[in-house]
C-alpha cells in the first residue's frame, strides 16, 4: 500500500490529482458564503433573527468550555441563557476583555433572544446593552474574590449608566 502511494504521488496521475484536489479546495472556499450580514453590522436588537422581544435581566455573564463560550446566569433562576455569536461580532465593546475563567460580570443585561425559550434547553441571545457592571476576579482557593466597578456601555457606542 505504501509503495503504491509512493508511486502515485511521484507519477503524473498522482500530481494531476493533487492538482484537481487543490483546485476543488479553491473553488469550495471562493464559493463558500460569508458570515451573514445581520451578525457582522452588529446588530442586535434589529437582527433578523430575533424571535422575540428584547428583555432586561440581572445577572452574571461567565466563561464555559464549550459552546457557547459565554453564558448569562439570571440572578436566582437555574437558568442559563448562551450568548451567541461567539466571535464577538455583536458584544458591547465594554464586555470584551472583562470576563474570563476566573471572571465573572454582574450588571444588568439587555438581551435579545434568538431562539424560542424551551423547558431544558438554553436560549441563545445576543447582548444590546450591559450597564451597573460589577466585575468579580477570583484571586484563589483561600483568598476572597476583588470587585471592580466598570462603565456600561451598548452596541451604538455610547456609555451605558
Amino acid at each position: 500500500m505504501r509503495a503504491l502511494a509512493k508511486r502515485l504521488s511521484t507519477s503524473r496521475y498522482g500530481v494531476l490529482m493533487q492538482f484537481i484536489g487543490a483546485a476543488w479546495l479553491f473553488v469550495t472556499l471562493a464559493r463558500a458564503e460569508p458570515w451573514p450580514s445581520e451578525l457582522s453590522d452588529r446588530r442586535c436588537r434589529t437582527n433578523p433573527k430575533r424571535v422575540s422581544p428584547c428583555f432586561t435581566i440581572h445577572a452574571r455573564l461567565s466563561a464555559y468550555n464549550g459552546s457557547p463560550g459565554l453564558r448569562l446566569w439570571p440572578v436566582g433562576s437555574r437558568r442559563l441563557l448562551g450568548v451567541l455569536p461567539e466571535e464577538g461580532a455583536i458584544r458591547p465593546d465594554c464586555l470584551l476583555g472583562n470576563v474570563g475563567f476566573d471572571t465573572n460580570l454582574y450588571g444588568d443585561y439587555t438581551v435579545c433572544p434568538l431562539t424560542l425559550e424551551r423547558t431544558g434547553h438554553m436560549q441563545m441571545v445576543c447582548i444590546e446593552k450591559a450597564q451597573r457592571l460589577l466585575q468579580e476576579k477570583e484571586a484563589g482557593p483561600t483568598t476572597p474574590p476583588r470587585y471592580t466597578r466598570l462603565r456600561g456601555c451598548s452596541l451604538e457606542g455610547r456609555p451605558a449608566h
